[in-house]
């Protein structure tokens, strides 16, 4: 659902708020019993939603959008993610995808974006209901910008 809601955030904020309350860790949210999640972004973590808004191209290399389309070639509907094999190396990165491991209360998780060259880090812990939540700070790492599409008018 994570992503569902950040591709969401380009069309409709408010939806993609609420369904961001759901998956994001809720002791790092506000509560808001007016908010079907229980929760809503205070204004100081609303800026990192907003910088993801403002580049599209971001969340679109997450699924299936690519630098040579210029991400026009992303998949909001199937959202085919991409997560490399645990204990592999790419780049300079060694994945360790703690989250897997049993009996883990949090845990890190990666996935590729195809206009990156390091995949990106996702924290995230386990709630008393043993669902696993994303730490609000994961989504820095999302949003740290990707490869501009190549020039081809020169």
């Amino acid at each position: 659902m994570l992503f569902k809601a950040l591709v969401e955030l380009e069309n409709d904020q408010e939806l993609a708020e609420q369904l961001l309350g759901f998956v994001i860790n809720g002791q790092q949210l506000e509560a808001d019993a007016a908010s079907p999640s229980g929760y809503r972004f205070v204004p100081a973590s609303r800026f990192m939603l907003d910088q993801i808004r403002n580049r599209p191209n971001t969340i679109r290399s997450y699924i299936g959008g690519t630098p040579e389309r210029d991400y026009a070639n992303f998949d909001p509907v199937n959202l085919p993610l991409d997560f490399p094999a645990d204990n592999s190396m790419v780049g300079s990165i060694r994945i360790d995808n703690s989250a897997e491991e049993e009996g883990a209360g949090t845990g890190r998780i990666y996935i590729k974006s195809t206009g990156k060259d390091e995949p990106t880090p996702i924290n995230m812990a386990k709630n008393g209901r043993g669902e696993w939540k994303i730490d609000l700070s994961s989504l820095s790492s999302i949003a740290t910008g990707v490869k501009s599409a190549p020039v081809t008018d020169f």
